[in-house]
């Protein structure tokens, strides 16, 4: 014992003297190396290793000096990497870089971003911050455990005034969190409005309860629709004088019925009741049932067409009385005598289903092989009765599909045998590639427009080229005229590549992306690997992405459809998806196809952020509809957006928008190519020279959109001068007074913003390597 406490002084100078040594070494390198991450672990290591040597060689030292160890051990494993010093308002508060920039894209992240300049109090190093020193303790506290304790929540004045401090931050998340119970409130707010215009929208005294109040009104046609109350009968107290004496020529009105089991239904009439005994016509009168013994939800009940003459009946003897029967009839002191009936459906329709099933079951009885085939264009148009639970047709529901290139084929083939017509195969293959989206009745059509064109021509032969070209010249299936009825083809004018200036890079990425599948499908079809169907444009608005997706769509000569994000959602729960999906169904109907979602950040937002839920399961509808197991086939999906940050990251991987491409603000090339698109249709003088940079350094600034503002005023300062004159020429001097009254869209500092955030949107992140040790 006594020899090894002799030789400690030795050992531990021999250690000091490796410590010293191992030290030179790291400060020779710190000199040489501007890495100081990598040399801090290095010094790290030796004290470890030194700690254990000394814990080794004294076993017996007093537990004063192991506490003092263990100390030192746990010093010489904390990493004190990016230390910092911050002095808000006179408070300094100490941290690290990587707590403060933990966050991404927030005030911290651009002040250790290394762009600026940082000056540091020659002290303490500290940097200076001129915000609030105490509220920013509770923002260091959450960038450090993500979180907002509830005392600060229910705290309004602090609430509040940190708010204002994380939008100086520019902290998203934790705005976000301390808005919440604005939110609340706000929804609280709407939803009590909401409830208090609905209850206004009938009198006090009425049977309704709010849900019958919704339903009536959405029954007929105006949810915001006030009704007033002009007679009102108690149970026993109905008299068709008093009826007629109140509302005799008023109308459209709505009688409500309470029944003995306190069923609740009634019937509607724009048409004003009188004491004449007649029938009236009124195409819009219904009638409805609340509640009712059968668990039927509330549900309107329409005239059925050629009962439109016969929907009401004025008589004096009764009061409202609907249809020929009647469907419903209410009599004069009905209550006393019960003569007040209903023979429902007479001239209403039953769309419940109800009497159809029980007129089913009475024609069964009789006819044991009687069999319904009802034809439905969706089955979510009928009513459940016939599909759900014990369904009345549901025994076997078929789905008609699309007609395939075999199926065409063979229809074809056959339809022109049955003509007593031949045609080449070369050609049959070639009709067939043409008439992708034709159903039947198309195909039949076509068939006998060429054969109407071979007979014009007085000559006996087969049927070739000519017959067809005259047959699909202006010719439209049934689905592309279902879809220009419904306005979706909204690219009216045909767009050239040609009218699209600059974007040359642009442009032939989408030549050889898109263009060239449906160019040569034939080549495409056997590729081995799936192609691209989704493509995302994204970039500052007024650049052009959705002109680049409709001049697409008629250069690839394809269907398109264009959608603006919001027009896809509901509040109903269910609909915003069946949106979706009666929109890709539409497509396939139409193919081949291009769709554009344009503002495709307002529809898939990233998921969980949406308290009702709406959004997120518009984004997996989407997922299943882009890469499920129905494959997408001759469709195209465009998105275009300003914002892809807030797009849900799911739907921007390969497989579903695989390609993302740039579109940027145009260069001073661009700019002089786009003025003379906007302007090659005008007259201009000849001192007008676009390529002059004294010209262009006032255009260079512009978007595509701001160029042709800037041509329109150019036109209305030309016309405003030489109105009088039969030619009208754009001078100069008119485009210099266009510039001064054409701002720019998106001023300079937020230009050099945008292009900041597109360049570094798609980078990946460099994560430094870090080392994690346990004390």
């Amino acid at each position: 014992m006594e020899s090894s406490l002799d030789t400690l002084p030795d050992n531990t100078k021999q250690l000091s003297a490796r410590f010293e040594k191992v030290h030179e070494d790291i400060i020779s390198k710190l000199n040489e190396d501007s890495d100081y991450i990598r040399t801090t672990e290095q010094l790290c290591g030796q004290p470890i290793q030194i700690s254990g040597d000394l814990e080794n060689k004294l076993p017996n030292v007093s537990d004063e000096e192991r506490e003092w160890k263990s100390i030192k051990l746990k010093l010489s494993t904390t990493s004190i990497k990016g230390k910092v010093i911050l002095d808000v308002g006179g408070v300094k508060h100490t941290t690290s870089v990587d707590t403060l920039t933990k966050v991404k894209n927030t005030f911290f992240a651009a002040l250790f971003s290394k762009k600026w300049e940082l000056e540091r109090d020659p002290n303490d190093n500290s940097i200076f911050i001129d915000r609030n020193g105490k509220l920013f303790e509770h923002i260091l506290e959450y960038l450090r455990t993500e979180s907002v304790p509830n005392d600060i929540m229910i705290n309004e004045s602090l609430r509040q005034r940190l708010i204002i401090e994380a939008e100086y931050f520019c902290i998203d998340n934790l705005i976000y969190i301390l808005k919440e119970p604005d939110r609340k409130r706000q929804q609280k707010e709407k939803e009590e409005e909401e409830r208090l215009a609905i209850e206004n929208t009938f009198p006090n005294g009425t049977l309704l309860r709010l849900e019958h109040k919704v339903k009536l009104n959405e029954f007929y046609g105006k949810s915001n629709q006030k009704w007033e109350l002009i007679y009102k009968a108690t149970r026993d107290g109905f008299r068709a004088n008093a009826f007629h004496s109140r509302c005799d020529n008023k109308g459209p009105t709505i009688s409500i019925i309470q029944s003995n089991n306190n069923y609740i239904f009634g019937g509607y009439t724009s048409i004003a009741w009188t004491s004449s005994e007649k029938y009236q016509n009124d195409e819009t009168a219904f009638l409805f049932t609340l509640t009712n013994p059968h668990n039927i939800p509330p549900t309107k009940y329409t005239i059925k067409y050629d009962y439109v003459e016969i929907a009401i009946y004025d008589d004096s003897d009764s009061g409202p009385r609907f249809g020929s029967g009647a469907d419903m009839r209410v009599c004069d002191n009905s209550n006393s005598n019960y003569s007040s009936y209903t023979i429902f459906p007479t001239s209403y329709n039953d769309t419940t289903g109800k009497a159809i099933r029980e007129l089913f079951n009475r024609t069964q009885q009789i006819h044991k092989q009687f069999i319904i085939i009802p034809i439905v264009k969706q089955i979510t148009n009928i009513h459940r009765q016939f599909t759900e639970e014990t369904p009345l047709f549901a025994s076997q529901i078929l789905t008609i599909e699309p007609l395939n290139i075999i199926q065409r084929t063979s229809i074809i083939k056959q339809l022109i045998e049955n003509k007593k017509q031949t045609i080449s195969e070369t050609l049959l293959h070639s009709i067939v590639n043409r008439t992708e989206s034709f159903v039947i009745k198309d195909l039949y059509t076509l068939i006998d427009n060429a054969l109407l064109h071979s007979w014009m021509s007085f000559e006996d032969r087969q049927l070739s080229n000519i017959d067809f070209d005259y047959a699909f010249d202006e010719f439209k299936p049934i689905s592309v005229k279902l879809l220009d009825d419904d306005k979706k083809k909204t690219s009216q004018t045909t767009l050239h590549w040609s009218d699209i200036g600059g974007m040359v890079d642009l442009k032939q990425e989408l030549i050889q992306t898109v263009q060239w599948r449906f160019e040569h499908s034939n080549y495409f079809a056997n590729a081995p690997i799936r192609l691209i169907s989704g493509v995302l444009l994204y970039g500052p608005s007024g650049c052009g992405k959705t002109l680049l997706a409709q001049t697409l769509a008629n250069e690839c000569k394809v269907n398109f459809i264009q959608i603006k994000g919001p027009e896809l959602l509901n509040k109903y729960v269910g609909s915003s998806e069946q949106n979706i999906r009666d929109l890709f169904n539409r497509a396939r109907s139409v193919t081949p196809c291009i769709i554009l979602f344009d503002e495709f950040e307002a529809l898939v937002p990233r998921r969980g952020r949406d308290s009702a839920g709406v959004t997120d399961r518009v984004v997996n509808q989407l997922l299943t509809e882009l890469d499920g197991v129905e494959s997408l086939g001759d469709i195209v999906v465009i998105a275009a957006t300003s914002r892809p940050d807030l797009i849900d990251p799911a739907l921007l991987r390969p497989g579903r928008l695989d390609k993302h491409l740039y579109v940027g603000f145009p260069s001073k090339l661009d700019i002089v190519s786009i003025l003379k698109i906007w302007t090659k249709k005008i007259q201009l003088a000849n001192n007008i020279k676009f390529e002059d940079e004294t010209f262009l350094s006032h255009c260079e600034m512009y978007t595509g959109a701001d160029i042709k503002a800037l041509v329109y005023n150019a036109q209305l300062a030309a016309f405003d001068e030489y109105q009088s004159k039969q030619s009208i020429i754009i001078h100069k001097h008119h485009l210099m007074s266009a510039i001064k009254q054409t701002p720019y869209s998106i001023p300079v500092h937020m230009r050099n913003a945008n292009e900041h955030f597109y360049q570094n949107w798609r980078k990946p992140i460099a994560i430094d390597r870090q080392t994690t040790s346990l004390a």
